[in-house]
Order: C-alpha cells, then structure tokens, then sequence
C-alpha cells in the first residue's frame, strides 16, 4: 500500500458546501471560498519545502562532518607515514607493547526504522492515524508469561524479535557442531590411545586367541604345519644318510 510522505492540503479547492443563508452571492462565496483554500494549498506547500530543506539540511551536516572525520583521519595516517624510519623494518617488543589496541570511533546507525527517526511528515501522518483499541485491559485474563494482548493486534518490535531468533539459532548451530567435531576428536583420541595400550599389554595367564578377540586362518594354520612337517622329514633323512656313511 503506497504511502504518502507530505500531502498538500487541502486537496477540493473550489468544491464546497454553500449555507443555506447565502441566497444571492453563491458565485462570489464560491470564489473566495477557492482562493482561501489556495492560500492554504501555498502555506502547506512551504511548510513542506521548509521540511525538505531541513532534512537536505542535515544530510549535509552528517556529510561534513565524515568529511571532517576522514580529513583528520589521513592527516594523522600521513603524520605517522612521515614519521616512520625505513631503515628499520621490524618493530622492538618495547614498542609493540607500548601501542594501544585500536578501537574504532565510528558511530553505527541504529534502530533506523524506529518511530523516534521519523521524518516531521511521517510523524504527522502517524499521528493522524486511529490508535489501537485498548487490549491490554484483557491482559489480567491471560496466563502469567503469555504476550500481552495488544502484542498479538500490532507488534512493532516483530521483525526485530524473529530477526533475533534466527541470529541466535545460527549462533547455537555454531556451538553446536564445535561441541560435536570435539567430541569426536576426543572419542578418536582416546581409541588411539587404547589401541596402543592393549597391543603393549601382556595378559598373566595363558588366554586363548578366541578369547582375546582374534580369528586365525585354518589354511594358514595347516600350510604352516605341513612345511614344518617336511623340513624335519627331509632333516632326519639327510642324518640317516649321512649315518649309513654314503657321504
């Protein structure tokens, strides 16, 4: 819905109502009730043109003064280029410490849209709007902790509230997944650590190797078996040999 900043007033210049009394002079009534309502239309304009230029006004008064800001700014920044001395490129550790933290002076603009920025005309038009109707009389019939009624009719703080939440939902995924990646690292961690020290340790008694959680191959086992079996046989017939004196 469009909304107008400053309207001219008043809008009917010539349509208006004759009394009932003038009987002969409608002609002349209806003509100076038209320029009466044309100086008004011209008063109204300058009041808005004195609106218009004191806002420009001002504008250009925030202009001059970053103007002036940033001017003292460079001249600072070109007094210590001068003073800084090339042939020295590292700084001591004295001088480190002895350089305050930098901390901007700039002022951010805050609570734009609140109704304390108003431009004069856009206050005007508010003022001239229906007020709300008393729902906080109904208040004293709702649960402790529960917005206020007035809150559900009109609510300027709205947007400024379901902005907050989404900032503060972001913020807790954030801690969130920090909370989750060093968890995990320490779970890792300590795996690790528990890995090396069961492989490092030696049981007291004999445990069978089902029993620590290990599962041997049988081909292994038997072709392990078989190799050792043939390395003593051919063993024992070379001492025979050698016994019977064929070497």
């Amino acid at each position: 819905m469009p909304l107008i900043k400053r309207a001219v007033s008043p809008v009917d210049v010539s349509r208006v109502k004759i009394p009932p009394e003038v009987t002969n002079g409608e002609l002349q009534y209806v003509a100076n009730s038209t320029l009466a309502n044309l100086i008004r239309q011209l008063s109204s304009i300058s009041k808005h043109a004195e609106h218009i230029f004191g806002e420009i006004y001002l504008e250009a008064m925030k202009l001059d003064h970053k103007a002036n800001t940033l001017e003292k700014r460079i001249m600072n920044l070109t007094e210590k280029v001068s003073k800084l001395d090339s042939t020295n490129e590292q700084a001591t550790l004295g001088e480190l410490q002895m350089r305050k933290a930098f901390k901007s002076s700039m002022l951010v603009d805050q609570h734009s849209l609140d109704r304390s920025t108003l431009p004069i005309a856009l206050a005007e038009v508010y003022s001239q709007c229906d007020p709300p109707p008393n729902l906080d009389a109904l208040n004293q019939f709702r649960d402790p902790g529960a917005p206020t009624a007035l809150s559900l009719y009109t609510n300027p703080s709205f947007f400024f509230d379901l902005w907050r939440q989404e900032m503060l939902k972001v913020v807790y995924l954030i801690v969130y997944w920090k909370y989750i990646k060093r968890l995990r690292t320490d779970v890792y961690m300590s795996s690790l650590h528990n890995s090396r020290t069961t492989a490092l340790s030696f049981p007291d008694e004999y445990q069978a190797p089902q029993v620590l959680g290990l599962q041997l191959h049988k081909t292994n086992q038997i072709q392990h078996f078989q190799v050792r079996g043939s390395c003593r046989n051919r063993n024992f017939r070379l001492k025979n040999v050698s016994i019977c004196g064929f070497y």
